[in-house]
């Protein structure tokens, strides 16, 4: 392995080093990315980028965990939130974080839809929507 530490650090350590430098990059990609856009965010003081900083971090915990769980429970989870993300997968990846991300997104902004109207309001707001315009 290739770097500039002292020989007396065990190869096995450094390998695990930069498993959790990749893990750390591979959060940053998600916080620019996966619908949390990092580098757009505009709160000017330090305690609200605090705050949101550990709102998006909970949500990528939310996801790395449904991610690695290995229930039948999980994988429709994990199978809904794609769906309802609108993303389309590739057959040999049929979930990414990012997707989950998204349909994570989605759930929790119908979750709070439905608790200010009904499925009927919903329903009727859809029609307006879909109706074609007569004029």
């Amino acid at each position: 392995m290739l770097t500039n530490l002292p020989a007396s650090i065990p190869a096995g350590r450094i390998a695990l080093w930069y498993y959790y430098r990749w893990n750390i990059e591979s959060f940053f990609k998600t916080l620019k990315s996966a619908g949390l856009q990092l580098e757009s965010w505009q709160q000017e003081t330090a305690q609200a980028v605090a705050r949101r900083l550990l709102i998006a971090t909970q949500a990528c915990a939310l996801a790395w965990r449904l991610m690695r769980q290995q229930t039948a429970e999980a994988d429709e989870a994990r199978t809904f939130l794609v769906r309802l993300a609108g993303r389309q997968m590739k057959r040999t990846r049929p979930v990414t974080l990012t997707a989950l991300m998204g349909g994570i997104f989605s759930l929790l902004t119908m979750l709070e839809a439905l608790k200010h109207y009904s499925i009927e309001q919903l329903e009727a707001f859809a029609q307006t929507l879909l109706q074609p315009q007569l004029e």
